[in-house]
């Protein structure tokens, strides 16, 4: 019995090849496409943890001053070089290495008669290991370069791009300051669309000559802090929780307002579970909409299959078939005709993974192939329900027709 069934989806496809295509194009494509996006996003949010772990590094916590507190404490005092040695003397915070950040901040070069902008920050000497900064060419500021002020650049890999190499010894002006650039950036992974903001594309100078130049009150814009693991029995991620938490009780120590912001993973987490929230639930309804689509027209082809096959449905009628088996006919062949559309769905969908591992990994990043095996369950459950609703309405007026009357349909 069910082989007859079978058959009558290959007499659909055979005799009326664009129309049952056509029928079927909405429960494929909704499939299809619940199965790539699930995957595509899946391994996207990996990658960018990845990436984000290289750009910045999940050992990092940053100080900064919150603004919006600044606002409801206007006499509270804000992050200053105090508190740096505070962080860096503090017998409870060992296991983490600070370093303070002025800058950046966005401004004019010139170099080789050509200008730009660039954002622009000063770093002291243990700025560059926090920030796991590396010189790829040429060499890193001189001791005696943050004590002489002197004037000197090391560049983001990507900011002289559009210069021929080499650029070490040659001066880049920063707001008509000349700066000899001694060092380039070993390349950083990039984050986000925003190229202008990352390693890359910055002007790095002493932290001395950045506050003599551009920093009149010498206060730091951030204080970085690289976490080492507490003890054996720490996590990183444990270690990092902790460094916070004393980081803030050391600055609490001078301040009887909380006047600045310690990013952590919480927020993170909560921002990202969110945002996939949204995405999964839009990806989703998008799916069913399309199916809803699809459910639609193979409903349409199969209230045209019973007039087609008003004389079969009467003839079996006269052969002892009651109401029940021709309805439980055309709900199955509803079914199937769902379902032929979703195992082609599916195979495209796995079809577009593949193809867009092989191509993500060549021209941007490591891309695994990868299925989220929960979006397959989920589409095949939701075209099963699809073909059976709308199969529905199909299969009660065939049981509804009159045997005889049937018999004389022509």
């Amino acid at each position: 019995m069910f082989f007859n069934y079978l058959r009558f989806v290959f007499d659909q496809l055979r005799q009326h090849v664009v129309r049952f295509l056509l029928t079927i194009s909405g429960v494929a494509v909704g499939v299809g496409s619940l199965v790539f996006l699930a995957s595509f996003i899946a391994v996207g949010l990996d990658v960018l943890r990845e990436t984000s772990t290289n750009a910045t590094g999940e050992d990092l916590l940053t100080v900064r001053d919150s603004w919006r507190l600044k606002r409801k404490y206007p006499n509270e005092r804000r992050l200053s070089n105090e508190d740096y040695r505070n962080l860096s003397e503090s017998k409870t915070l060992e296991r983490v290495m600070f370093a303070p950040q002025y800058g950046p901040d966005n401004r004019n070069y010139s170099f080789e008669g050509r200008d730009g902008d660039a954002f622009v920050m000063g770093l002291g000497p243990s700025g560059f290991p926090t920030n796991r900064l590396r010189v790829a060419v040429g060499r890193p500021f001189l001791s005696s370069e943050y004590e002489r002020f002197s004037k000197v650049a090391i560049v983001g890999s990507d900011l002289l791009e559009q210069h021929p190499r080499p650029w070490i010894g040659k001066s880049i002006r920063v707001e008509g300051v000349a700066l000899l650039i001694v060092g380039v950036l070993e390349r950083k992974p990039v984050m986000g669309p925003n190229r202008d903001w990352s390693w890359n594309n910055r002007i790095i100078i002493p932290a001395s000559t950045y506050n003599l130049l551009f920093n009149v009150d010498k206060k730091p814009d951030a204080i970085v802090g690289k976490v080492s693991l507490f003890g054996s029995d720490f996590t990183l991620e444990q270690s990092v929780d902790a460094a916070r938490v004393l980081t803030e009780r050391v600055l609490m120590l001078v301040r009887e307002h909380k006047n600045f912001r310690i990013p952590g993973s919480e927020d993170r987490d909560s921002n990202e579970d969110t945002i996939m929230l949204v995405i999964k639930v839009l990806m989703i309804m998008t799916t069913v909409f399309s199916l809803v689509v699809g459910g639609i027209n193979i409903m349409n082809i199969m209230l045209v299959t019973v007039t087609e096959r008003t004389r079969e449905i009467g003839l079996r009628r006269a052969m002892g078939a009651t109401r029940r088996d021709i309805i439980a006919q055309f709900l199955i062949e509803s079914v199937l005709v769902t379902m032929t559309g979703a195992i082609l769905g599916l195979l495209g969908g796995l079809l577009l993974i593949a193809v867009l591992s092989a191509t993500l990994t060549r021209v941007f990043y490591p891309w695994p192939y990868h299925v989220e095996w929960w979006s397959v369950l989920l589409s095949m459950g939701l075209s099963v329900l699809i073909g059976g609703l709308f199969g529905l309405s199909p299969a009660l007026k065939a049981a509804r027709l009159d045997p005889v009357e049937a018999l004389r349909y022509e």
